[in-house]
């Protein structure tokens, strides 16, 4: 289900005033079943991602698998958010950071972020 253009400018209105962005190095990331019609998450870490991945799992029932990982990025948060706005506006939001992409979709963004 996609945002209303309400719900959305709340949200960026939310993080501009709470989160200031500074440049954050790291890598974006997809997780996922490896069921190519379950959603992923899109998201990004400066910390080992083994360890962001035993985060969670530990908040889903299901087995979740590295999908993806870019390459050390100097400015991943910044990235990471143009990817989530990009995906909202398109209608792949599913929850949070997660989004139902089709196989397509996926191997585009990898491409991206090589």
């Amino acid at each position: 289900m996609a945002m209303t253009k309400n719900r959305r400018d709340y949200q960026r209105a939310y993080r501009a005033r709470n989160n200031p962005v500074k440049d954050k190095s790291g890598i974006i990331y997809l997780v996922g079943t490896g069921n190519f019609k379950d959603p992923v998450k899109i998201g990004w870490t400066g910390r080992d991602m083994a360890v962001r991945l035993c985060e969670m799992q530990m908040e889903n029932p299901t087995e979740l698998k590295i999908l993806f990982t870019s390459k050390k990025l100097k400015n991943a948060n910044k990235v990471e958010q143009k990817i989530h706005d990009m995906l909202v506006e398109s209608g792949k939001h599913v929850r949070g950071e997660w989004f139902n992409l089709n196989k397509y979709q996926k191997t585009k963004l990898k491409e991206m972020l090589k």
